[in-house]
């Protein structure tokens, strides 16, 4: 029987990153998107080969000819706002060499759907795909008719046709674990973190988010619901990855992770029961665990947590008002690396720049911070306004804070430089680093380009 193509097209621009085009270089994340939808084929007697340009840089011709010489039953492409232009391109270079084969694309980036079909994409889909791919393939074996399927858009005659949304998944547990065995893990990785070991890959334990963040498209995605997988499910795929696939990181990738505290002891006992020795990283809210701080992140340091990623995004009380956000989360937030400094957990804050309200007296008061907390990390964005986000419907091509682009994105930059060339960022990581991963030197000599950038010695 012929097979799916899952494809993810690797990524050139991050234009909300300081650094966009060798920074992406220092990481390689597997797609967990595809993975999924290769187990969910998988379950419906379909095989499926995922190409991964981030790792494999083949040529969007090569794929074409792929195609044309193996007549797959359906190439699926994920696709996001930083992919968008080469899923375009791709599409255009697959239809030219076989227009008779179905392309479906789907991801976070799928809400412009116009697009896609403009350029030859026969079904764009929306929301959770496991379903719909299945519901797809039917379509392409004649089973089912477009118009049947939920959360797709089509051409008819020229128009697009979007059908209605498909509800979303309410049992996590009931979705096959994802199909790793159709990548090379040892591949992946992510040297930014200190800590990072191989083979690596990610993890979700939920859907969702339960905040409104301006900025963010995610609440809009997954339609203000969060859903939790159960414990004993999220440590079966781990206890799978550890045994079977040798992993000994994991990246988990929840928009919020362990927001619910009865899960994560309940979580903790399942991994302390199975022994499993992992390490991994995980985004809070700079209210996670707030009044169980110290024992919440000693029960996670004690299976393996080596890093927190919470957002705070700003320091300033009017801009966090703006974006929908609690302008006390500043305090929290260094309560929360202070606690977990003190357990040698490496801790990350992230800031974006050009939200409203922000102003040159903003980036400073956030620089000011970041040096006062001294977390390991410190990631400053400019604002990257996302289809679908609160911020897009208000201001749309609007200039948002009267701060030239290209001034803000200088200011953050400049930011992120200064900190890690502070001395006491220096002194701090230095012996952070000796005493977590002296081996992490080494692989960041294989990237010495990027180090010296990281460190502002080059430009």
């Amino acid at each position: 029987m012929k097979k799916v193509y899952l494809i993810y097209p690797s990524q050139n621009m991050a234009d909300y990153r300081v650094n966009p085009a060798w920074e992406y270089k220092f990481e390689r994340k597997p797609s967990l998107g595809l993975l999924y939808l290769a187990a969910s084929l998988e379950k419906h007697g379909i095989d499926s080969e995922v190409l991964d340009q981030s790792v494999d840089p083949f040529s969007f011709q090569e794929v074409a000819e792929k195609v044309r010489n193996n007549s797959p039953l359906l190439v699926g492409i994920y696709t996001d706002r930083l992919l968008k232009s080469n899923v375009l391109s791709l599409i255009r270079v697959i239809k030219e060499f076989a227009p008779e084969i179905k392309i479906a694309v789907g991801g976070p980036g799928s809400i412009e759907c116009h697009d896609f079909h403009s350029v030859g994409c026969d079904i764009v889909c929306f929301g959770e795909g496991e379903i719909t791919i299945c519901d797809i393939v039917d379509y392409c074996l004649g089973k089912k008719r477009l118009p049947e399927i939920k959360g797709i858009s089509f051409l008819d005659n020229g128009e697009v046709i979007k059908n209605q949304p498909r509800d979303l998944i309410q049992d996590l547990d009931k979705i096959p674990f994802p199909s790793r065995d159709k990548i090379k893990l040892n591949e992946y990785y992510d040297y930014h973190i200190f800590g990072m070991k191989k083979p690596y890959t990610t993890v979700i334990t939920s859907r969702g988010c339960p905040f409104r963040c301006s900025f963010c498209v995610s609440h809009e995605i997954w339609r203000k619901k969060y859903r939790l997988r159960t414990p004993v499910n999220v440590v079966e795929e781990i206890d799978e990855l550890v045994n079977k696939y040798k992993v000994r990181y994991i990246g988990f990738k929840d928009d919020i992770f362990g927001f619910n505290t009865n899960w994560v002891y309940a979580f903790v006992e399942e991994m302390k029961k199975r022994k499993l020795k992992v390490s991994f990283s995980c985004m809070l809210h700079p209210f996670s665990f707030k009044g169980k701080r110290r024992e919440m992140l000693t029960l996670l340091k004690g299976i393996g947590l080596d890093i927190i990623i919470p957002g705070l995004q700003s320091t300033d009380e009017k801009v966090l008002t703006a974006i929908n956000r609690h302008p006390e989360e500043p305090h929290y937030l260094e309560e929360m690396i202070r606690e977990a400094k003190k357990l040698s957990i490496s801790t990350v804050v992230e800031f974006i720049f050009g939200l409203p309200g922000d102003s040159p007296q903003v980036f400073r008061k956030n620089f000011n911070y970041a040096i006062k907390v001294k977390p390991h990390y410190v990631l400053f964005y400019s604002l990257s306004k996302l289809p679908g986000s609160e911020i897009t419907r208000e201001y749309g091509d609007r200039n948002v804070t009267g701060l030239p682009e290209d001034y803000i994105k200088d200011q953050a930059r400049k930011c992120q430089k200064s900190f890690y060339l502070h001395p006491a960022i220096i002194f701090q990581n230095s012996l952070h680093i000796l005493a977590k991963n002296p081996g992490w030197y080494l692989h960041a000599a294989r990237h010495l380009s990027y180090v010296l950038r990281a460190a502002a010695i080059v430009k």
